[in-house]
């Protein structure tokens, strides 16, 4: 007969672990293994509900086996103890009854050899008194020898008796020693996993938001050049094979309108022409653009918004169409959006390194593909369309296939962000249930023992000496 080991897939089903004979058992007390694939399935369904109640059932089962263990160790201790009494009481019973026997049959064979040798020395008197005298000390001195003897015999057998009622006190004491240390065991491992699990959560989390802060920077890190320079590579980089009729320039001309102590310029201007000659007259659209960076351990953090009135100012000094801002900024944000629209500012982004080039891309296409209607006059197009009309649907493809995408984007990461916490802090409330019943289940064990402890105690102290 073995045990067999088992998983607990739910609370109606045991999965066998290896293979089982007649005669062998499922020890339920030694099941540690338990299967929370279920568990994780509910949990991803958000069956919280559902969850509870199998928790609460769970729990109330544990509580109605523990009592009945417990309730059947108290009757097996019990039936023990008073076992182990009558067995005593029938043994003194038993020794007093064959000792009084064996005095009497003593007594009685004495006293007929007493009977015989007064007989003998009242006939021979004179001459066996000697003899007599030293057979009565010899016969005396027997009967006291086996009195002692019986009486030694009666005392080891008292003794054995105390031993085996002494073991059995300490079997008891050893079983209750070995359930508090199992439960204290029990709570360290508790512990320990806890303090594990919390320790892992804060290292994925570091983790997280390392890459949170490496994912808008990527090859900045990694080559260690600065915003600008890198952005600057990376445009350079692909014009050498697109972009055939753009310009990138380093804006170095600083602009000082009256009312400025000082002038301002822009990093960088991006002009989009309708053809690769890129002549001033067959320009489509300019982009003045600023790339803000910072330490990610820096006190001091500032915002994108900090930046937009300057950028404005800029962008119209500059008599540029558009104006981005490639920022790091504000990396630990819930629902940081790669490229998304400022909405206080017309015509005016806010976009991460890492998509600059996509959205050029998609600034580049958009005007190109719509370049008739941007530099035709309008004296050639009133037979078609007036100015306006060719404005308006000009924004609105612009709106269409650029604005509404990112704000959809933006929506959706919202929508996911919150979708997240609901689950994190779903995920944290079973925690914290599970936790809370383990911890009962673990002071009802403890309390039941101290009662138990209290009971043997008064039992103890009703025993006979």
């Amino acid at each position: 007969m073995k045990k067999l080991r088992v998983i607990v897939r739910d609370r109606n089903t045991l999965i066998l672990e290896e293979d089982g004979a007649k005669g062998d058992i499922i020890d339920l007390s030694d099941i540690s293994n338990i299967d929370v694939t279920q568990l994780e399935q509910i949990l991803a369904e958000g069956k919280d509900a559902i969850l509870k109640k199998r928790l609460e059932e769970q729990k109330y089962s544990l509580q109605q086996e523990a009592a009945k263990d417990q309730e059947l160790l108290k009757q097996q201790f019990d039936s023990k103890i008073e076992k182990l009494t009558h067995e005593l009481s029938l043994e003194k019973e038993k020794y007093q009854h064959d000792l009084e026997t064996k005095l009497k049959e003593v007594h009685y064979n004495k006293t007929l050899e007493l009977q015989k040798l007064q007989q003998e020395l009242e006939s021979k008197a004179s001459e066996f008194q000697q003899i007599l005298e030293t057979e009565r000390l010899s016969v005396e001195k027997e009967f006291q020898s086996q009195i002692h003897a019986l009486k030694t015999e009666l005392l080891q057998k008292e003794n054995e008796k105390d031993l085996e009622k002494t073991k059995a006190l300490t079997d008891i004491e050893k079983l209750k020693s070995e359930n508090v240390l199992k439960l204290q065991e029990i709570e360290r491992q508790f512990h320990q996993e806890r303090q594990e699990a919390e320790q892992k959560y804060q290292e994925l989390n570091e983790k997280f938001l390392n890459l949170q802060r490496q994912k808008a920077s990527l090859n900045v890190k990694q080559t260690g050049e600065d915003l600008e320079a890198w952005c600057d590579a990376e445009v350079k980089a692909y014009m050498q094979n697109g972009f055939r009729n753009c310009t990138w320039e380093k804006d170095n001309l600083v602009v000082k309108e009256i009312s400025e102590a000082k002038g301002s310029k822009a990093d960088y201007i991006f002009k989009i022409f309708s053809n690769e000659a890129c002549k001033t007259e067959d320009e489509l659209a300019s982009v003045c653009l600023d790339m803000k960076d910072e330490n990610p351990d820096s006190l001091n953090r500032k915002k994108n918004a900090d930046y937009f009135r300057a950028l404005d100012h800029n962008r119209n000094k500059k008599h540029c169409k558009y104006a981005v801002l490639v920022s790091n900024l504000e990396l630990d944000k819930p629902n940081d959006i790669p490229i998304y629209k400022v909405r206080e500012y017309e015509e005016m982004y806010v976009v991460r390194p890492a998509y600059l080039m996509t959205f050029l891309n998609m600034l580049v296409s958009l005007t190109t593909r719509f370049s008739t209607l941007i530099t035709v006059r309008h004296k050639e197009l009133l037979a078609l369309k007036n100015s306006l009309e060719l404005k308006e649907e000009f924004e609105r493809l612009k709106n269409t296939y650029l604005d509404k995408p990112l704000q959809a984007l933006e929506k959706n990461i919202e929508e996911i962000q919150t979708s997240c916490s609901k689950i994190e802090a779903s995920a944290l409330k079973i925690k914290e249930t599970c936790e809370s019943i383990k911890k009962s289940y673990l002071n009802e064990i403890e309390n039941k023992l101290s009662r138990f402890e209290i009971q043997m105690e008064k039992s103890y102290k009703k025993l006979p000496n």
